[in-house]
């Protein structure tokens, strides 16, 4: 049986993200290191690095048997280093770049719209300065009444 679709958009999400390479136009290599749902703290080895959780999915009645769903996704972006704020500035760019090359996923969905967008860049210092930014993101797509396909 095939993924849902929810699932098939997931999977694209992953792969979008990890194209985030200088070699394929980026700012960055933070595509290096993609992590889906990571429970364990981040090493200074996988830095800088990519997060994403999908939070959400709240399905609406349209009509006629259909359902809008709404998956909330978090996107965090982790950098180190002396030039952290400069860095983890251009992750930034390069996720609003990469997930900005098709709205729709490959026709999963209607629509991607960026959520509440936080600007703020969570310093700390220590041995090393460690940086991290959240960017949240709301994806639209439409199903049949009671089917995740």
């Amino acid at each position: 049986m095939p993924d849902s679709i929810r699932q098939q958009i997931i999977n694209k999400i992953d792969e979008r993200l990890k194209t985030i390479q200088i070699i394929n136009g980026y700012e960055t290599d933070a595509g290096k290191n993609v992590f889906h749902y990571k429970e364990n703290p981040f090493e200074q080895i996988n830095l800088p690095c990519i997060e994403y959780r999908d939070i959400s999915d709240s399905p609406e009645y349209l009509s006629f048997g259909l359902f809008l769903h709404v998956i909330m996704l978090e996107i965090r972006a982790y950098a180190n280093g002396v030039n952290v704020d400069k860095t983890i500035r251009k992750i930034r760019a390069d996720i609003e770049k990469a997930i900005g090359t098709d709205l729709t996923w490959d026709g999963l969905a209607e629509d991607t719209r960026q959520i509440n967008i936080s600007q703020d860049i969570d310093l700390e210092h220590s041995e090393k300065k460690n940086a991290g930014i959240l960017f949240p993101i709301a994806i639209e797509y439409v199903s049949e009444g009671w089917s995740p396909y």
